[in-house]
């Protein structure tokens, strides 16, 4: 069994934005995926994800050029 979890780093912590469980890691995310749907934060969590990419991504790049 896999599990996926999407955590919200902005909140009280331990925040489970979302989570999947599946027999392997396409059904997980899958099952992830379908959970976001129904609660109608499909955008939410795209928008989080993408800002926390950009976020890391600045960072890794500033990090490589010092």
């Amino acid at each position: 069994m896999t599990h996926v979890t999407l955590l919200g780093k902005e909140r009280a912590a331990p925040f489970v934005f979302a989570a999947g469980h599946g027999f392997d890691k396409l059904r997980a995310l899958l099952n992830l995926w379908k959970g976001l749907q129904q609660n109608g934060a499909v955008a939410e969590a795209i928008d989080y994800v993408a800002t926390e990419y950009r976020r890391r991504a600045v960072r890794a790049a500033r990090e490589s050029t010092d």
